[in-house]
């Protein structure tokens, strides 16, 4: 996972907010499929918000969802959602990322993140067409992919997507 600068900012902003009550924070964490040193493919279709911030206590656990363990917030704590422009999540092409995944036969209801992962990876590893809701990237000479990312990122959301939700409370 990468904090992009304005990721940074948010998540400096919000420790203070935060600081000993209970509540969560959900985020979405786009997957970036990073080819060679200056290109990289951008999921700029939208995700869901994910748990990825809580209070490091017993009361916060993880249950078991239908295929993996999920953290949820308690009835009543608050929930704030990060801006989509926060951080991405790489994915290396040139590297087994679902050798460890048992089967690839995702459930419709629960697993299209998954699903659209898996395809997604494999169509750009196998130089497939470019698949619809992905955007090439290029970085600039002698800068690599990941930072040229983390310095355009933001802006990059911004354009993929007409809305762009603020840092507000999920109910």
């Amino acid at each position: 996972m990468v904090l992009t600068p304005e990721g940074e900012r948010v998540l400096r902003d919000l420790a203070w907010q935060l600081q000993g009550i209970d509540a969560a924070i959900t985020m979405r964490r786009d997957p970036v499929y990073v080819e060679s040193e200056r290109v990289a493919y951008v999921d700029v279709v939208p995700g869901k918000a994910e748990p990825w911030g809580w209070r490091n206590s017993p009361a916060y656990t993880f249950s078991k969802a239908f295929d993996w363990e999920l953290m949820l917030p308690r009835p009543g704590d608050p929930v704030t959602r990060l801006p989509n422009f926060a951080c991405f999540e790489l994915k290396w092409l040139d590297a087994d990322e679902f050798g460890h995944w048992s089967y690839t036969d995702f459930k419709v209801e629960i697993n299209d993140r998954k699903r659209r992962e898996w395809e997604l990876f494999h169509a750009l590893r196998e130089g497939a067409s470019l698949p619809e809701g992905v955007e090439r990237v290029q970085s600039p000479e002698g800068m690599h992919i990941i930072e040229h990312l983390r310095r355009t990122y933001g802006s990059l959301r911004r354009e993929a997507t007409t809305e762009v939700p603020a840092i507000s409370p999920v109910r």
